[in-house]
């Protein structure tokens, strides 16, 4: 087997350096199994020095040093500039799996400059979309971490130049990896519709045999069918992906936590304890797959959505405890996003604890950021979160301001589920503070949502609402 598949999907340092070994024995004056070689030693280095938790801050600098260094090292052997780029992209990208972006950064300094199309005069058209491809799903990962203005959009031109060269090559597998790398975009903006189709037509042009691929890209159609509300529908898409046969944490470990989630989900709108027992069951796996390969962003994620889990059961302080640790893991990877994610989570819990004012100031630190990001759909949620916190410091005007800035928001990149809930929570909070207009357009709005949401609790919310919204009206049409 290549041993480079064996590095990047089953973590398996030992073979990879046995086949790589072997390469070299069996034909020495063979240039490519040594530069491999180099290549991963200095991986395994980094993994190495990435580590446990508690020497993540510790040793950052550290295996940036070992991300620089093995740039260098490879651009001092005699390597064409396609040599070259290919290995690099191939490495950088084992940095990308494992959440070690600043590495890949620094692993492709030589070959991109910000915000500038990169030079592809000396490669051979793979090594120039490799090339595009690589840079875009970094710059996707950055934009979605950090806050980068429009980061989003350069990544979607970057992932389009790639395939139109795959496509141009012929190598299918290698232009739908790219594809399902462009719906990661879309769906970081929030734009789930145009997702799933981008989804729904590179599957259709995907080999049967190209199952990690195939994987990668139901997890991801799993996770934008949750988030656009659809809850059976992404439980079928990642159950489905838990059965294709793949080898690798890398691969394994994010469908557990996606599927884990997904689950959690379920449990909080049915209240079914099966869903909230295999959702913990899951979470568990995601976790221990994760940190075996040193993935501490995905294990943040993990931590976050179980703290959601507890929150949802009652388990306030075991809760605050996995949240609490997400932040952390968060905060050392300066990953902003994610932890704006996490204080909106955190922002939730105080809520329930009747901490309202810790509440306001932790919701307030998540919109600050989401509101400098292309992740709208998070914002929107955000909002809406913001909202219930004034409307229970009394502050209506303010809270109307929140939930309805979060409905436009959601509207505006497609997230309707987003916005009807927006809807619905400012009516059960603040219905009777709302204008007899105000509330005929929301049970207008909320039939809409009514009609497309797969959420059973929800689904029994909003009839509710709707219900009550007609009996308001009756009362104040008879006086």
């Amino acid at each position: 087997p290549d041993p480079k598949v064996k590095l990047r999907f089953e973590w398996d340092w030992k073979g990879a350096e046995r086949e790589l070994r072997r390469a070299n024995e069996l034909k020495t004056d063979y240039p490519s199994a040594h530069q491999w070689y180099a290549a991963y030693r200095t991986s395994q280095q980094i993994y190495q020095e990435s580590g446990a938790e508690s020497r993540v801050h510790s040793n950052r600098m550290e295996y940036l040093r070992s991300g620089t260094k093995l740039a260098s090292q490879i651009a001092s052997i005699q390597l064409t500039a396609t040599e070259e780029v290919q290995i690099l992209c191939s490495i950088a990208r084992e940095q990308i799996a494992i959440g070690n972006f600043e590495a890949g950064n620094l692993i492709l300094r030589r070959w991109a400059q910000p915000g500038k199309w990169p030079k592809l005069d000396s490669l051979n058209p793979y090594a120039a979309a490799d090339l595009l491809f690589t840079l875009g799903t970094l710059i996707g990962c950055v934009a979605g971490a950090k806050r980068v203005s429009h980061g989003q959009k350069q990544a979607e031109a970057f992932l389009n130049g790639s395939i139109a060269l795959f496509e141009q090559l012929g190598t299918t597998s290698r232009s739908v990896e790219a594809q399902v790398e462009l719906s990661r975009c879309f769906y970081r903006q929030g734009l789930f519709d145009v997702a799933r189709d981008t989804l729904s037509s590179a599957l259709s042009d995907l080999p049967d045999d190209q199952t990690e691929i195939k994987s990668v890209a139901l997890v991801l159609w799993g996770v934008v069918e949750r988030d656009s509300g659809r809850l059976i529908s992404s439980l079928t898409k990642l159950r489905e992906a838990s059965r294709l046969e793949v080898v690798g944490r890398l691969v394994t470990g994010r469908c557990y936590h996606e599927l884990a989630t997904t689950l959690k989900e379920l449990a909080i709108s049915e209240k079914e304890p099966m869903h909230s027992d295999e959702a913990k069951v899951h979470f568990m796996r995601a976790l221990y797959e994760s940190e075996a390969i040193g993935n501490h962003r995905l294990a943040a994620a993990v931590e976050n959505n179980t703290g959601f889990l507890l929150l949802s059961l009652g388990l306030l302080d075991k809760s605050e405890k996995h949240l609490l640790r997400s932040r952390r893991l968060f905060d050392g990877y300066s990953d902003n996003v994610r932890g704006a994610q996490v204080n909106e989570t955190l922002a939730r819990l105080y809520l329930e604890t009747k901490q309202y004012s810790l509440a306001q100031r932790t919701i307030e630190r998540a919109i600050e950021t989401l509101e400098l990001t292309d992740g709208e759909a998070l914002l929107a949620e955000a909002l809406t979160t913001k909202g219930v916190v004034a409307s229970k410091l009394d502050r209506y005007t303010d809270a109307k301001r929140s939930f309805e800035a979060a409905y436009r928001v959601a509207e505006r990149c497609g997230d309707h589920e987003g916005a009807g809930r927006a809807l619905l929570i400012m009516f059960e909070e603040m219905g009777e503070r709302l204008e007899q207009r105000e509330t005929i357009q929301v049970s207008e709005k909320l039939q809409k949502l009514l009609a497309t949401t797969q959420q059973t609790a929800l689904l029994g919310r909003v009839e509710k609402s709707i219900v009550e919204i007609g009996l308001r009206t009756k009362r104040k049409d008879k006086h």
